[in-house]
């Protein structure tokens, strides 16, 4: 199974490597469409104007977020420069016993499994049995993909797994 993303845990002055597997199918995507010069419509894969079916150069700088059916909010390539992109990894927040978590507001799970370097296995390890042997999770802030997120990490028969909060 190839991993969903490459991400550094953090708690302090501890940090170590980790990948990240999804457990579940992608429900949730934000995709980008091109869009023409000409009609300010979606392109396709040939890049012709699915409108007035004019052929259209390779490399276009206008691109748009799909609101609904015929309907985008453009974006230049300069605009999508702009953009401020978040840092990848999950920082710990607390720990907590994971009683005091209600288990309705749970909702995406993944996988963690340390990069191969002996530290990053070494903690990976610290962390498993931390949360195995105490009944502990930790809540955490995940920036995914330039998308945050909170959740917890807790052990689990097959290692650490972190679980996205349900966003209300």
């Amino acid at each position: 199974m190839k991993s969903y993303a490459t991400l550094k845990v953090n708690y302090q002055l501890l940090n170590f490597d980790v990948k990240l597997y999804n457990l579940r199918s992608k429900e949730d995507k934000i995709s980008f469409s091109g869009l023409s010069d000409c009609c300010r419509k979606e392109t396709g894969l040939k890049r012709i104007c699915k409108t007035c079916l004019k052929e259209l150069n390779w490399k276009s700088d206008l691109k748009g977020y799909k609101l609904g059916k015929n309907t985008f909010v453009e974006l230049t390539a300069n605009e999508l420069d702009t953009i401020e992109r978040l840092d990848s990894g999950i920082e710990i927040i607390y720990f907590t016993k994971l009683s005091s978590i209600p288990l309705s507001v749970l909702d995406k799970i993944y996988f963690l499994e340390p990069v191969d370097l002996k530290i990053n296995k070494k903690l990976y390890s610290l962390f498993s049995n931390l949360f195995a042997l105490n009944s502990f999770v930790a809540v955490v802030k995940a920036t995914i993909k330039g998308y945050e997120h909170f959740g917890i990490l807790r052990h689990d028969k097959s290692g650490i797994i972190l679980q996205f909060i349900e966003k209300s």
